[in-house]
């Protein structure tokens, strides 16, 4: 690019947020150095051209004045941005690379007010490249060392920091929480409800509808009350170092919030008192998990099937009607055009038949080998995800071993800066890549131990028929479908019913009556 640079057409950029705090990096400091380096190169300072954004993370390139920065280059209105440092543009290496060499490559220059970053000759290009993979290896150092301080924190029974949750103020001690009883009535009652087999959304209008306040009086949300209902916090136990990203922030395109099954920090009964017990959270859990099989109207639902059957002649999912004492399930297509003719089946006797089958195939005689052995399919499907994790694993150390070896023949100046720069972007990539399958298969892993513990206490509660009379409709609904992941139905003639299985553990099963 050989574009002039016109005075009365230079930019600056500003950006600061909390995690800058102690860096010396203030906006009056930006301010005042960016407006300096301007008036020495003999350009003006446009009080339109100065682009801020105040409180937003390095994380993402979505911001508002970076946004209207962006629209104006595309535009041909800005030569050249001048920026305090290079990492006010992005901590993101590859973000502050696409967005300079790919962007705004024949459209503006950049110049760095503090850094000798000045991409108008080749030089300060070079000079670009080595600086911002500098750049993103010292800031992994940094949020290296603070992980590991505040992981030994933890280990040591010590609060290595943590957002306080509803139903909580600051105890005596420091790092220490202690419950505000009139919240935690509230959390109990939440807790209470979704035992119950009551919906988050549900939940969510009763304590809207009844005016319980939230921390900061604003109305509740289903996000807050879901958040709540999956804290194990409230046992009493604080699990520490499993999220590596910081959720308050954006994730960067391209970038997965990582979960990290290791190492991570379990402190129990230390700093945080516990509201509900811990058998309660986990028939929470057991129940918040098969909610997802269901669609929301139907978890709410009185009747057993409702959103789990389908019609066996259209595929439609079928409706619970009652008229004059006969209760039965009717296919969706038969109301509006009248575009299936499928017969209605009784409520009683394929509900009858269900359970039937659910009792034939995991109740008192298959109980104890659910328990001690688990399901062929999941045990299966760990033993897949083990190895696929041990390959990840393989994969992202032989990354590390390309990036020592790039940076090695670049100190012996067999590659250049930008040929370096490239293999390294490649490398980050496909290792960014990596870490999102290996955070996938570590849920995947953990959904499915899961499913194995929730299958093993359910099957316990279907084979007595005694403990299932006594359960509530929610809690019913619930155990089916973690069994049950589709059932189709069809009545073939008056005693006649065709149930059409899809097991969770098995892909189908018909069985006629």
């Amino acid at each position: 690019m050989n574009k002039e640079i016109r005075s009365d057409r230079v930019a600056i950029y500003i950006r600061w947020s909390t995690e800058d705090q102690g860096e010396g990096t203030t906006l009056a400091v930006q301010s005042e150095a960016c407006r300096h380096y301007v008036q020495s190169q003999g350009w003006q300072v446009r009080e339109d051209l100065i682009f801020i954004d105040e409180g937003f993370s390095g994380g993402s390139l979505e911001r508002p004045a970076m946004n209207r920065l962006r629209k104006m280059i595309q535009q041909g209105l800005v030569d050249c941005v001048v920026v305090f440092k290079l990492d006010r543009l992005s901590r993101s290496v590859i973000d502050t690379v696409t967005l300079v060499l790919q962007e705004w490559e024949d459209l503006t220059y950049l110049k760095s007010a503090r850094e000798p970053v000045d991409t108008t000759t080749a030089m300060g290009k070079q000079f670009f490249y080595m600086l911002v993979s500098y750049a993103e290896w010292e800031r992994n150092v940094i949020r290296e060392r603070m992980f590991g301080g505040k992981l030994r924190r933890a280990k040591e029974g010590r609060s290595p920091g943590f957002p306080m949750p509803y139903g909580y103020k600051k105890g005596p001690t420091p790092g220490t929480l202690e419950v505000i009883e009139e919240q935690a009535q509230v959390v109990r009652l939440v807790y209470n409800m979704a035992e119950e087999g009551t919906s988050v959304r549900q939940i969510t209008l009763h304590l809207n509808k009844n005016g319980f306040a939230s921390r900061k009086g604003a109305p509740w949300g289903t996000s807050m009350v879901s958040k709540m209902l999956h804290n194990p916090a409230y046992t009493g136990k604080l699990v520490w170092g499993r999220r590596r990203a910081n959720p308050r922030h954006g994730k960067a395109p391209g970038e997965t919030k990582l979960k990290m099954a290791d190492p991570h920090v379990v402190i129990e009964q230390s700093v945080i008192p516990a509201i509900v017990d811990q058998a309660q959270f986990d028939r929470v859990q057991m129940i918040m998990a098969g909610n997802k099989k269901i669609a929301p109207r139907a978890v709410g639902s009185e009747y057993l099937l409702t959103g789990l059957i389908k019609c066996g002649k259209c595929g439609r999912f079928m409706q619970y009607n009652g008229y004059q004492g006969w209760n039965y399930y009717r296919c969706g297509g038969k109301t509006g055009q009248q575009i299936c003719d499928a017969p209605s089946i009784p409520a009683e006797a394929l509900e009858d038949q269900i359970l039937h089958l659910l009792r034939e195939r995991y109740g008192a005689s298959v109980v104890s080998e659910v328990e001690t052995s688990g399901l062929s399919r999941i045990e299966a499907e760990l033993e897949q995800l083990q190895m696929a994790s041990s390959s990840v694993g393989q994969a992202l150390e032989r990354l590390e071993g390309q990036e020592k070896v790039i940076n090695r023949d670049y100190r012996l100046e067999q590659i250049t800066a930008e040929e370096r720069r490239q293999l390294l972007t490649e490398v980050l990539e496909e290792k960014q890549t990596l870490l999102r399958q290996q955070s996938d298969l570590a849920q995947r892993d953990e959904d499915l131990r899961t499913r194995g513990l929730m299958m093993a206490q359910q099957a316990r509660i279907l084979s007595d028929e005694d403990a299932w009379s006594k359960i509530p409709m929610g809690e019913r609904k619930q155990v089916l479908r973690i069994f049950i992941d589709q059932i189709k139905a069809l009545r073939e003639s008056k005693d006649h019913i065709v149930a059409d299985v899809v097991w969770s553990d098995e892909p189908a099963c018909q069985s006629p009556s």
